[in-house]
């Protein structure tokens, strides 16, 4: 094979093994446990624990505050996105995450508090869903 041919096959090689990982890559957690972030405009003040687990499965960490316990959710996620990669297996850009965490507090009456977070690489929210100040 002359220099030539070898040059040419070598580029159209690079250029189909490069390209798109799309379809071969789902969702994959990076840290902490998935919950139905999804639901969280389903939160209510005085919601029992019980109620709370139906719609979010076990919290990741549990922890006292004052009178009141705190239960925490939280994932990071790598996005489910186009990543480009030369020769089929060398990434051109680092793989983006997604975190969202969600923090209920409890006191005697059920949920007193719910402060939602998402942060992503375009943006980051904070939104208390119930008591103090909510929508923010």
């Amino acid at each position: 094979m002359n220099p030539r041919c070898r040059t040419m096959a070598a580029l159209v090689g690079s250029i189909v093994t490069s390209g798109c990982g799309l379809a071969l890559m789902a969702p994959v957690v990076v840290d902490g446990r998935s919950f139905a972030h999804q639901r969280v405009s389903d939160l209510r003040a005085g919601m029992p624990g019980e109620e709370l687990q139906a719609l979010f499965g076990a919290p990741l960490r549990q922890a006292h505050r004052g009178t009141s316990f705190v239960w925490i959710y939280d994932v990071r996620r790598q996005r489910r996105e186009c990543r480009a990669y030369f020769l089929g297996f060398v990434p051109l850009q680092p793989a983006r995450t997604d975190r969202h965490t969600l923090e209920l507090t409890f006191d005697a009456d059920g949920l007193e508090r719910a402060v939602y977070r998402e942060r992503t690489p375009d943006r980051d929210v904070e939104r208390t869903l119930v008591g103090g100040r909510t929508g923010r």
